[in-house]
């Protein structure tokens, strides 16, 4: 694997020169003082504003150009940018002061930033990439993709992807999505990806202290540099066949969104575990499609009959809105109910619950996407693959 990265650029994100105590070196704090000032040599930008300005230069254009990489840096102010696909600027957010980087397999890509909060970078050769904002620890991401040792690692050229949950990973059209996930990165960094999914797992079997927890998880978190989390789907499925419900349709749905809470209480405690043994991972949680799209189901044209589809659409929802984010500042998020709106679900699915090569393909891209991909022109997955990916990135912070 190629070590792309310049000295002075990875001096910049902190992932050279280290002593054991992970503190830079006084020769490589100079080198990246010597670089700092808004777009420097190793092409991140210095926040909002931060390029132009200064002695009366024109300020930058950064007005969106074709095949390159945009968006906005900004404040969330109602706090609604709760994934990558919900992000943007609106009329009452704040603009913020954020670098922000686009790393590529020949090094790190200039971009243009102004003070409304807008960024771009020119047109971008074919290739992968990796966009991603510093954020200052104590402040948090409220579009929830912000990576920060996941981004580092990648910049270095070593990653270790971590992958837990239940059987949406383990069980449908073989490369599974983690494994095509880690097929993306691979133009940018040799990817250690480890699946250690359980079909039929439910929540409470990945706390600390359950089976599943302790043999499969807990090996692998002291190098993790992410996790992926999908988990919580046989939770609601194991509550949901019980034929009783059909009694009392509005305290069924009242019981699902129990559920829900349960499932966040259970990942909130194995979170806090994984903070034992590794301070710093990105975490990202994989949530599921709106399954009320597979309209050619009997089970889900029946689920969608009885219990409405408003109500299936709130309790995933519920999910989505719950996520424990505040407990940790490294917590990312893949909307996979954002990502599948409006798709014939069916065309994507391998059974009732799992998925088929098309189906694993959004999965892996959905999940590039959201933890800072970009890819412009032949996608490593082959014909099937969808490009460009990743061109628009929205970048938002809580107040």
């Amino acid at each position: 694997m190629r070590r792309w990265m310049t000295v002075g650029a990875l001096a910049a994100l902190g992932l050279a020169g280290c002593d054991d105590g992970g503190q830079a070196s006084p020769a490589l704090e100079l080198a990246a003082d010597a670089g700092a000032g808004g777009a420097g040599a190793a092409g991140g930008t210095g926040g909002a504003g931060g390029a132009g300005g200064a002695g009366g230069e024109v300020p930058p254009d950064c007005s969106p150009t074709e095949g390159g990489v945009h968006g906005t840096l900004y404040t969330d102010s109602d706090g609604s940018d709760a994934s990558f696909y919900l992000a943007g600027m609106g009329e009452a957010d704040a603009s913020a002061q954020l670098a922000v980087h686009l790393l590529g397999a020949e090094g790190e890509v200039a971009l243009r930033t102004c003070a409304d909060g807008r960024y771009t970078s020119e047109a971008l050769a074919d290739g992968v990439y990796l966009s991603f904002a510093d954020v200052a620890d104590g402040a948090r991401c409220a579009s929830r993709n912000c990576p920060g040792r996941f981004a580092r690692a990648v910049a270095a050229g070593q990653v270790t992807v971590v992958t837990f949950g239940d059987s949406i990973a383990v069980i449908g059209d073989a490369p599974m999505f983690p494994a095509r996930f880690a097929t993306l990165l691979g133009p940018l960094a040799q990817v250690d990806n480890r699946n250690v999914a359980v079909a039929g797992s439910t929540s409470d079997q990945w706390v600390p202290g359950a089976r599943y927890y302790e043999r499969n998880l807990a090996p692998e978190l002291a190098d993790a540099d992410l996790i992926l989390i999908t988990l919580g789907g046989n939770d609601i499925m194991r509550y949901a066949n019980n034929p009783a419900l059909f009694n009392d349709l509005p305290g069924a749905v009242a019981g699902a969104e129990e559920v829900v809470l349960q499932v966040i209480a259970n990942l909130t405690a194995t979170i806090q575990g994984i903070r034992e043994v590794n301070a710093d991972a990105d975490i990202a949680y994989v949530l599921y499609p709106n399954y009320t799209q597979a309209e050619d189901d009997i089970m889900w044209r029946t689920v969608t009959r009885v219990l409405g589809q408003e109500a299936v659409e709130g309790v995933l929802e519920l999910a989505r809105s719950s996520f424990p984010d505040e407990i940790d500042d490294h917590l990312l998020f893949v909307d996979m109910f954002s990502a599948a709106d409006g798709l014939p679900l069916d065309d994507y699915l391998y059974d009732q619950l799992h998925f088929n090569d098309a189906g694993q393909q959004l999965y892996a891209e959905s999940v590039f996407e959201s933890l800072g991909g970009v890819l412009v022109g032949p996608s490593p997955l082959g014909a099937q693959g969808a490009t460009p990916l990743g061109l628009t990135r929205h970048f938002g912070l809580a107040p």
